[in-house]
């Protein structure tokens, strides 16, 4: 990533809040890890020591607001 020509404008950040359902529904997780690169792929990562239903439905509703 370091030497591609977007590095300058990508961004990444860890424990980023993210509305959990549609519409937000008063609830918020945090996903571990994300990186936004414009007009490129961005990466929604969950680290969990066993498999989480909630890390399954923040990682699915970050594929529509990342």
């Amino acid at each position: 990533m370091r030497d591609s020509p977007l590095a300058p404008f990508s961004r990444v950040y860890k424990e980023l809040r993210l509305p959990v359902g549609p519409g937000g529904k008063g609830r918020y997780g945090w996903a571990d890890v994300v990186v936004w690169i414009p007009s490129g792929p961005n990466f929604v990562i969950e680290i969990d020591s066993v498999p989480k239903p909630a890390s399954a439905e923040k990682l699915v509703f970050a594929t529509g607001c990342v």
